[in-house]
């Protein structure tokens, strides 16, 4: 009796700490480019990717970036931005693009698009490619 209830405790343990994230929710196993931000096509390459565990790793124009993400689906909340340190033309266009995914509190996902969105108005729309591309 007591194996029984102990397996039963783990396994609503197990359930309790399911991934509810966006990344379980369609989110994951796709590299997601940024198509647009605010409705203005982004020509360069900026992307996000949604891993195990809430990690959410990716390639601004000049840095690579990694943060955490772990709020049910649809909502959406990074925790800070970690990012490496190198120069480029686009740096102006990568701390618009930084600024504004920290301020994403909502997802969508439809097939092979994600879009984020901010409570004051703002929209990154990523389009998915498979990882391995």
């Amino acid at each position: 009796m007591r194996k029984l209830i102990f397996g039963l405790v783990l396994t609503l343990a197990a359930g309790c700490m399911a991934d509810e994230s966006v990344t379980a929710y369609g989110g994951s196993s796709k590299l997601w480019r940024l198509d647009t931000l605010d409705g203005q096509s982004i020509k360069e390459t900026i992307t996000l990717e949604l891993l195990d565990q809430g990690r959410v790793v990716g390639q601004a124009p000049c840095n690579r970036y990694s943060t955490t993400q772990n709020a049910p689906y649809p909502w959406f909340q990074l925790s800070p931005i970690l990012t490496t340190r190198r120069a480029c033309p686009d740096l102006a266009l990568e701390a618009v693009y930084l600024q504004a995914l920290e301020t994403m509190t909502e997802s969508e996902v439809l097939g092979d698009t994600l879009m984020l969105r901010s409570p004051n108005g703002q929209e990154l729309v990523y389009r998915a490619s498979t990882v391995s591309e």
